[in-house]
């Protein structure tokens, strides 16, 4: 199973200057600027499925990237982190396997948390891992009870 954080937030971003769609842009610039100062490989952040942004990196040799997009009406907004690159079905029969990867995604939540939490617009925060968070969340991605290696 592909090892997914998700959070959920409530947010009010200013609207950007140089894309006004899809939302967020503002906070895709937060993240990719923060990331920069903490991760080796960072990416520039991209538009994701005309809905929301991502900003691709690498975090301890595991790419991994955030997504997040407006969901619903109002102001919540949904937020993952997942490893991209798997090998493919095919490639694990011939004996390629992903690195471990639980590391690289705690990491990453983390310092995403830590934006998130100094954003004043941003609230009600809940994480979760593989779960919906809005039913199961927790504060912070610290308390989540992360697998030990989520590498095969």
């Amino acid at each position: 199973m592909k090892l997914k954080a998700l959070a959920t937030f409530q947010a009010s971003f200013p609207i950007d200057s140089e894309y006004d769609h899809p939302e967020g842009c503002y906070l895709a610039r937060k993240i990719e600027q923060h990331l920069r100062t903490v991760l080796p490989i960072v990416e520039e952040f991209d538009n994701w499925r005309d809905c929301g942004w991502c900003i691709p990196c690498t975090v301890e040799e595991c790419r991994v990237w955030v997504c997040f997009a407006r969901y619903f009406e109002g102001q919540a907004w949904q937020l993952f982190i997942e490893p991209i690159g798997l090998p493919s079905f095919i490639g694990r029969v011939f004996g390629k396997r992903p690195p471990p990867r639980t590391a690289a995604i705690q990491r990453l939540a983390i310092e995403v948390d830590r934006i998130l939490k100094n954003e004043p617009t941003v609230s009600e925060v809940g994480w979760a891992i593989n779960a919906d968070p809005r039913r199961v969340g927790v504060p912070s991605p610290t308390t989540l009870s992360w697998p030990i290696d989520a590498g095969a």
